[in-house]
């Protein structure tokens, strides 16, 4: 899976969240740079990359969409102005011919604030409209307290196996 997001840290929220339901993360330090956690989920073992976002790591992330199940894309909801940004980078990474099978699973974040917009607009600002051939849901959420996390799981985990899955969390500071 591949998190994309501005701000508040969703793996954080994700480990906080299962660690509270009796889960456990075997790797657990979350810092700036390159981090693998594997998390369970529904009896379905998640391997997360942290790849980090900034725009001089960009260019490495590609080196990680090998057998890629699942992308998680996190936007800020509440940054209209960021939000051709997010759009062509997520069409550059669906572009991407190593990605063509992954499901994609888009959060809608920050709706605990005023001016967030809502799925569909969201999904219409970053092109989600336009995708064919491709299993794709888009989730209101609010990663400072969790609201809308597990939904969006709970849509990925019916199209996932009990096998392990590759995860790739690329926090994108948009």
């Amino acid at each position: 899976m591949t998190i994309f997001h501005g701000g508040y840290n969703i793996v954080s929220q994700l480990r906080e969240r299962t660690d509270r339901h009796g889960k456990c993360w075997l790797f657990s330090p979350l810092a700036i740079g390159f981090n693998v956690e594997t998390v369970e989920y529904k009896n379905i073992q998640l391997q997360v990359w942290d790849l980090g976002g900034q725009s001089s790591i960009r260019p490495y992330w590609r080196c990680y969409y090998a057998d890629t199940a699942a992308i998680i894309y996190v936007v800020d909801a509440s940054d209209h102005d960021r939000m051709p940004t997010a759009r062509a980078e997520l069409m550059a990474m669906l572009a991407e011919e190593e990605l063509a099978n992954s499901k994609l699973l888009v959060f809608a974040n920050k709706q605990d604030l005023p001016n967030a917009m809502n799925e569909a607009q969201v999904g219409k600002a970053i092109g989600l409209d336009e995708l064919r051939d491709r299993q794709w849901s888009i989730w209101r959420c609010c990663a400072k307290d969790g609201t809308g996390l597990n939904e969006g799981l709970d849509w990925y985990v019916p199209h996932s196996n009990t096998q392990a899955r590759r995860c790739i969390t690329q926090l994108m500071m948009l």
